[in-house]
């Protein structure tokens, strides 16, 4: 049976991995990576994952070229899916994009979303 890129979500991040990073860059979008029917890894944006580590600790991420990124990018969501570990992706010497364990990425939403509250609830 041929490999059908279509079928293979992270063969797709593979082929359009300009166009994701650019997307986390300059958009600021939060892409999930599916291996095997399941989240295995979150690709977001520097500045969002810089101020998520304030609310949430975070290893140092582990940095990788833009293109051994793409090249190796089976070895690093092994790496975060089955390791916990986080992936700075770069571009000219600077964060692009950022891999991290979609485990680490709900609870970094949650204690965001509960830092909102309080800032929210808090009374003058």
């Amino acid at each position: 049976m041929p490999h059908d890129p279509a079928r293979d979500p992270s063969e797709h991040l593979r082929l359009h991995w300009g166009e994701a990073l650019a997307d986390a860059l300059h958009r600021r979008v939060h892409r999930e990576v599916t291996r095997n029917d399941r989240v295995s890894a979150v690709m977001v944006p520097p500045d969002w994952y810089e101020s998520a580590r304030r609310v949430n600790p975070a290893p140092e991420p582990q940095s990788w070229t833009s293109r051994t990124g793409r090249d190796e990018l089976t070895r690093i969501l092994d790496a975060v899916e089955y390791e916990n570990a986080h992936a700075a992706i770069t571009r000219y010497g600077r964060p692009a994009a950022l891999l991290i364990p979609a485990n680490w990425y709900r609870t970094a939403l949650d204690a965001e979303s509960a830092s909102h509250r309080k800032v929210i609830n808090k009374e003058p």
